[in-house]
């Protein structure tokens, strides 16, 4: 029996490796509180929505339904740090995110909705995770130096594991800028 190829996809944010770098510092102040270990820099990114494994021949409809989306650039300005006890991860978020990162996040959802895709029904909740495997206390969450972010496009991202973890590669990319399907770059999987 052949089993269809699937792809492990989610659209995100990714930061520059500037603020890749600014990531880290605060990834490394977190790990004295609560330990646990660092998120690569090449793996920091801010998830929009998380599709799951997508048959192959999928594929190019999710990326139809990013192209075909209008959305504005817009800033983050992430100055908490936290740790999620159950979950074991420690992160960093904006106290207040813009209502352009909501506006994006449902547009996507509504988009791959109607084109059949299934997307997690939980509230949004914008964060970086910066350490997996945390021992998390009650004192979180807690102020951290401001990293300010200025998203200017989004991507489609494939997920792989290997004997090193977590390996993204970015298939396809689109600029925020209110136009519908600007720069629209589709890199093969």
């Amino acid at each position: 029996m052949h089993v269809a190829k699937q792809h492990r996809l989610f659209f995100a944010l990714c930061p520059d490796t500037a603020i890749q770098a600014r990531f880290e510092r605060a990834a490394k102040m977190l790990q004295q509180t609560c330990g646990g270990k660092l998120t690569p820099c090449e793996n920091m990114h801010l998830t929009l929505v998380f599709l799951g494994n997508i048959p192959a021949g999928r594929v190019d409809e999710v990326r139809l339904v990013a192209k075909r989306l209008s959305a504005p650039a817009f800033k983050l300005d992430f100055n908490q740090l936290g740790c999620w006890k159950r979950q074991q991860i420690g992160w960093s978020a904006p106290s207040a995110a813009p209502q352009a990162l909501f506006d994006l996040v449902a547009k996507l959802r509504q988009g791959l909705t109607a084109a059949g895709f299934v997307t997690e029904g939980r509230p949004y909740l914008p964060h970086v995770t910066l350490l997996r495997k945390a021992k998390c206390g009650d004192d979180f969450p807690v102020g951290g130096d401001s990293i300010e972010w200025s998203a200017r496009e989004f991507v489609l991202v494939n997920s792989t594991q290997s004997t090193h973890g977590s390996e993204y590669k970015i298939v396809g990319r689109w600029n925020l800028s209110g136009s519908q399907g600007q720069a629209y770059v589709s890199d093969p999987l």
